[in-house]
């Protein structure tokens, strides 16, 4: 099992302070490469905006039958209009 030498406050390495220290030599790396006892595999799926509607849908089916979700939803910004 992996550690992490930061941790924010509900438990989760920060990956930023994760990634300076393994790479400024403060933190090992390790590497995993099994699934815990009983763990289902990760499901990852990359969609567009147009299929956003359907994708909310399903996480809230997800959410309801108990499982959990993630949504990672990259955010540019255009500096140049503020």
């Amino acid at each position: 099992m992996a550690t992490s030498a930061r941790s924010r406050a509900d438990g989760d390495a920060h990956p930023a302070a994760t990634l300076s220290l393994t790479l400024y030599g403060d933190l090992d790396v390790s590497v995993l490469d099994e699934l815990p006892p009983g763990r289902t595999p990760i499901v990852t799926r990359m969609t567009t905006e147009q299929q956003s509607p359907g994708v909310w849908e399903s996480l809230r089916r997800e959410v309801a039958a108990g499982h959990q979700a993630y949504v990672v939803y990259p955010v540019i910004e255009d500096r140049s209009s503020s």
